[in-house]
C-alpha cells in the first residue's frame, strides 16, 4: 500500500527509498507514533491520536480505501450465521463506507 501510495503520487519506486517490514499493523503503527517513519495507517488506530494533536497528516492525498472480504460457506450452521451477521454489523459500524449484506 505505502508504495503504491509514493508511486502513484511522487512517482517514486521503491528503489528509491528506504523501506523496511513489519508484519503486525499494530507494531507498524507504534513505529510510525514514535517517530521510527511514516506510513499509511487505518483510520481506527490513529483517531484518538489525531484529537490528542499528537499526529500530523502530511499526505491528504494518499488516503486509500482497502476492500476487506469475509469469506465464507454458502450454508452456514446457525452459529456461523450468527458469527457472519455480527462481523458484517461490526464493519458497517466501525469502518468507513457501507457494508452491503
Amino acid at each position: 500500500m505505502h508504495g503504491e501510495a509514493l508511486l502513484t503520487h511522487y512517482g517514486l519506486s521503491q528503489q528509491s527509498y528506504p523501506s523496511y517490514y513489519i508484519p503486525s499493523s499494530t507494531t507498524f503503527a507504534e513505529a510510525v507514533f514514535t517517530g521510527l517513519g511514516y506510513g499509511l495507517v487505518p483510520d481506527y488506530q490513529i483517531a484518538d491520536r489525531f484529537q490528542q494533536n499528537a499526529l500530523l497528516e502530511i499526505l491528504l492525498e494518499c488516503r486509500t480505501d482497502v476492500k476487506l472480504y469475509w469469506h465464507h460457506w454458502k450454508q452456514q450452521s446457525p452459529a456461523l450465521q450468527q458469527l457472519t451477521q455480527t462481523i458484517l454489523e461490526q464493519a458497517e459500524q466501525h469502518l468507513n463506507y457501507p457494508i452491503p449484506i
